[in-house]
Order: C-alpha cells, then structure tokens, then sequence
C-alpha cells in the first residue's frame, strides 16, 4: 500500500516529497514495529497541503483553526483514498485518526508522528526555508523553536537536537 500512496503523493504534489518520506524514515527510526496505519499516516500526513493553495503557503505558523482544517482534511482526504483503493475500513479509520492529530499528538501513535514529523521538518524543511529565505527571520526562528519544543519523546528529541542546532546557526548566520 505505501507504493501505491507514494504514486499518490507525486500526482498530488507533481514531485517527491522529501519531508513526507523522512516522516516515514524517524517513525520507523522510532518504532520499528509500528503499524503499517502508522507508516501511512506518516507518509500522506500532509496531503492536504497538496491539495490546498491556501495551505501550500502556510509553513511557518498556522492558527490553531487552520492547523485543525489542515490535520482534519488531511485525514479525510487519506480515509477517502484508501477505502476508495479496497483499504479496510477500521484500518483506514486509524490513518484518519492519525492524521487528525498529526500536529498535536494525542494517543502513543499520534504523538509518536508528531515527533517524527518535527524531526523530518527541522532535518528538511528548516534548512531549505532558511536558505529560500522564505519567510521572515523573526517567523522562521519561532517555527524551529516550536518544532523542537513540541517533541514529545526523549529518544526524539535527542534526535533533533543536532537539526535543531543546525537550523539555529544557519538562522544566525543568514542575517
């Protein structure tokens, strides 16, 4: 199922999504045994961006009604894919669930794509916006603070750590 939502991914987007596929990379650097609901929720969990040009934008702080929009249309847009390519359906609930707290966390599973999702963020996406000088300074160093800060996990954080430091000397440096 992970290829045929990878082929998803790439006509949604029109290209790979690196961040999406490190996400997949800390959750089983994590959890070796997570669940394959994890492992999807971990690679689609953005998918509404893909579909939404409003949201395509917002990658430094959305509010917390477009950080619900964003987690709850992701889950539905995923929930709908998967039950439309033969999914089952309890299964296809739990990626739904997953997804829908994907920024906040919740139970084990969705802080632990949370925390994966930070990880991938500030290995990926910090360092490419920093470098796009892609939002305001004063925006880009609360996002990175946050991203770090919101990692539920000790193993995680110990993890982003060297990201999170990475991130701040390229924030320093790009003046």
């Amino acid at each position: 199922m992970l290829d045929t939502i990878r082929e998803f991914i790439l006509k949604s987007y029109g290209k790979e999504n690196l961040h999406l596929e490190r996400t997949l990379y800390w959750v089983r650097e994590l959890e070796p045994d997570a669940s394959e609901e994890l492992l999807i929720a971990a690679l689609s969990h953005d998918i509404e961006r893909a579909s939404n040009p409003e949201s395509k934008d917002k990658r430094t702080f959305n509010t917390s009604e477009e950080m619900e929009k964003h987690q709850t249309e992701g889950g539905r847009i995923m929930f709908d894919f998967l039950i439309d390519n033969g999914y089952d359906v309890a299964k296809a609930t739990r990626v739904r669930e997953l997804i829908s707290k994907h920024e906040v966390g919740g139970d084990e599973e969705q802080d632990l794509l949370k925390d994966a999702d930070s990880l991938s963020w500030l290995e990926v996406s910090a360092p490419r916006h920093i470098e796009k000088r892609s939002f305001p300074k004063e925006e880009l160093e609360k996002k990175i603070i946050f991203m770090f800060e919101r990692i539920s996990s000790d193993k995680a954080q110990e993890l982003a750590r060297p990201f999170y430091e990475e991130a701040m000397r390229m924030l320093k440096e790009a003046g």
